[in-house]
């Protein structure tokens, strides 16, 4: 079973009557990617802990569900988020939703080695990083979600 038919299986209890799975894909925070490149580095940790803080506090104010690792799920409507299992990728927790209509942009920009980079600006002018696989299907992602905020 692929990522996508698993993540859409989970979904269905969290779906509202009217709403469809348009795209879906498995995403990292910035600090994660830093994490993982940078863990050989002294004292990285303490740098580590504040980026990570500072990313936690700008999504919190916004009031968007964010982990280091993560899986994302767009409707017409709003955006699902879980945690996501750091060694099977898979489904961990449910963190919560975050409407479309609270989304101003998106961008997706290619990061080398490093996967998509996909930024939200959100209506409360706080912006949103995370890195997502591409074999997971960012790019239609961004197109869904473009097409949606053009509405």
């Amino acid at each position: 079973m692929s990522f996508y038919q698993r993540i859409l299986r989970k979904s269905v209890p969290f779906l509202k009557e009217d709403e469809t799975v348009l795209a879906a894909f498995r995403a990292k925070s910035n600090w994660h990617v830093s994490a993982a490149l940078s863990g050989a580095v002294e004292g990285y940790s303490h740098l580590k802990d504040v980026q990570k803080d500072n990313e936690e506090i700008n999504a919190q104010k916004a009031n968007f569900p964010y982990a280091g690792l993560m899986i994302i799920l767009l409707t017409h409507k709003r955006l699902l988020i879980w945690k996501r299992h750091l060694i099977w990728g898979t489904t961990k927790e449910f963190m919560g939703d975050y409407p479309i209509n609270n989304i101003l942009n998106v961008k997706l920009s290619n990061e080398k080695g490093l996967g998509d980079r996909i930024s939200f600006t959100l209506s409360s002018s706080h912006k949103i990083k995370v890195y997502g696989r591409r074999k997971d299907g960012t790019k239609e992602f961004i197109n869904q979600i473009k097409a949606l905020l053009k509405k």
